[in-house]
């Protein structure tokens, strides 16, 4: 009888999550579309025609505000002609994963819904940094930071009571911090940042986690980078570099308006990135500027959830 071995915490927790979870089916076929340069319009209207509802709330988001069309969109391939291939996609890939979102604990600033704006916000900055640095992959680096704390989400999901743990800890630092309490020792981890109290509790941390998922639901690279490495991205030794660079700066930028992953900074918010990336004052003032218009431009896709 061969020996049988011992899993490691996060081992357990992604064969856990792959017996009892899966990406929604209509969500993995979109990503599939993300990935596959050969996937077209009728690829994507076939896909979403299999799910009725999904294709009512893309077509509701369509005709919102937020596109400003002239006439009123109603059906797909319409829809597809005005907005393009990439943004009904991956308005499609965000209706689908909402659901997820609704309903859940709240541990002092920490909701579902609160991680749900900040998943979008950075989606939606990522894609103003991408476009501020002229890269043609603009739509991906939505996606991208779409996805970027799906461990987050997981962690709730699946390994309750340890991310309670997590974020009452989390809390009580910030609280010892407000009291003037709290003291680090220098070299220590700061028990100000998240990923602190996940390694502590769980030996392994959300980015961990979501980079081990993403590649059991077979996410495209890019995107599975950006989820292990979306706070270091010099880190990132592999083809996709720029792309997590983009999406770390973003998440840097809504955390510092205020609209972080667990309700307050909890992580790195450095200006290195910028450096980096070779953004200037001035870069930095448009894309903080114009992000409060944007946000308020894609209501509806924070509104999903509702």
């Amino acid at each position: 009888m061969p020996t049988l071995t011992k899993k490691d915490p996060l081992t357990k927790l992604v064969d856990k999550i792959t017996e009892m979870s899966s990406l929604p089916s209509t969500a993995a076929r979109i990503m599939e579309a993300v990935q596959d340069p050969r996937s077209g319009a009728a690829d994507l209207m076939r896909v979403l025609q299999a799910d009725p509802s999904l294709t009512s709330r893309v077509l509701r988001t369509v005709n919102s505000a937020a596109y400003g069309l002239s006439e009123r969109v109603t059906n797909l391939q319409s829809a597809i002609a005005y907005l393009g291939f990439n943004q009904i996609r991956n308005l499609a890939l965000t209706a689908a994963i909402a659901p997820i979102f609704r309903d859940g604990e709240v541990v002092g600033p920490y909701s579902r819904v609160g991680l749900w704006k900040h998943l979008v916000g950075v989606g939606i900055a990522s894609r103003m940094v991408a476009r501020r640095l002229e890269l043609k992959e603009a739509e991906e680096a939505y996606v991208a930071g779409l996805l970027h704390d799906i461990g987050i989400i997981l962690l709730d999901q699946y390994a309750h009571p340890q991310q309670m743990e997590v974020l009452n800890k989390l809390n009580d630092a910030h609280q010892a911090k407000a009291d003037n309490n709290l003291s680090v020792e220098p070299g220590a981890p700061n028990p100000l940042w998240l990923r602190t109290h996940e390694r502590e509790v769980l030996t392994f941390d959300h980015c961990d986690l979501g980079a081990a998922v993403a590649k059991n639901w077979r996410f495209p690279e890019g995107v599975a980078a950006v989820i292990r490495f979306h706070h270091e991205a010099a880190a990132q030794a592999g083809g996709h570099k720029v792309l997590v660079q983009c999406v770390q700066a973003a998440n840097i930028v809504c955390t510092l308006k205020g609209v972080a992953s667990v309700g307050r900074p909890a992580c790195d918010c450095g200006a290195g990135i910028f450096q980096e990336l070779g953004f200037s004052k001035v870069d930095l003032k448009v894309i903080a500027s114009d992000l409060d218009a944007a946000f308020e431009q894609n209501r509806a896709l924070f509104d999903m959830i509702s």
